[in-house]
């Protein structure tokens, strides 16, 4: 079988991408024939440093040829560009995206019959528009998460180049996401619970994984010294 993986940046070393090479490697290792798809090519020998996944016989569709310095935000729009190359090219059984700007690829899948497997990490977006109506801690996390945004594009020309942005993000990126996947994922019971406020739909709770010699030094550590 075929399957896509598509995630935007994969060098960063965050849980995101921890995360999606998990996917890949478990892929992989049942005989699935994967491909991935990224903004921009990345060093896949710091790759198999950072996570241990060898990537060397995985195809990369991406939108540049290397990462760009400016317009970061306008990038990320263009991730269905990469995405729907790679669908059509390979004609995969299904694909795993992390990302919510997919609108145009989603129309493919009545054509090309390729199932779609979103997973959410959060909800920030879509979240942040209808805070009003979520329950406390939900309001906390997000005016946390958009606090920096808001002081950087809420004034001057930046209020201009944000205003863009949303309105070319809602082109492409999907609303509701039991409409346009197959299968929705959440991270978390935290974040499935907020799934449902916004889109009244169950997602599939898959928890991230854990590199668990980052905690082998604390583990070692005697009882007493530890921290609650």
């Amino acid at each position: 079988m075929k399957a896509v993986v598509a995630h935007d940046i994969w060098d960063r070393g965050g849980g995101g991408e921890l995360f999606n090479a998990y996917v890949v490697k478990t892929l992989l290792e049942n005989g699935f024939d994967v491909a991935i798809v990224a903004l921009a090519r990345f060093d896949v020998g710091r790759f198999r440093e950072m996570f241990g996944v060898d990537l060397s016989n995985v195809r990369i569709f991406t939108l540049f040829s290397r990462p760009l310095p400016f317009l970061g935000l306008y990038q990320k729009l263009g991730f269905f560009i990469p995405l729907s190359r790679a669908v059509k090219k390979l004609r995969p059984d299904f694909i795993f995206v992390d990302r919510d700007v997919y609108k145009p690829v989603a129309k493919l899948r009545s054509k090309l019959g390729f199932k779609i497997f979103e997973y959410i990490h959060f909800p920030y977006r879509w979240g942040f528009e209808r805070r009003r109506d979520l329950p406390g801690e939900y309001v906390e996390v997000l005016r946390n998460y958009f606090r920096d945004a808001e002081d950087r594009y809420g004034k001057g020309l930046w209020r201009y180049y944000y205003k863009v942005f949303l309105w070319l993000y809602n082109k492409v990126a999907r609303y509701n996401p039991f409409e346009s996947a197959d299968v929705v994922l959440a991270n978390s019971r935290f974040t499935a619970r907020l799934v449902k406020l916004l889109w009244g739909g169950e997602s599939v709770v898959l928890y991230p994984p854990v590199l668990v010699k980052d905690f082998a030094s604390e583990a070692e550590a005697p009882f007493d010294s530890r921290d609650d």
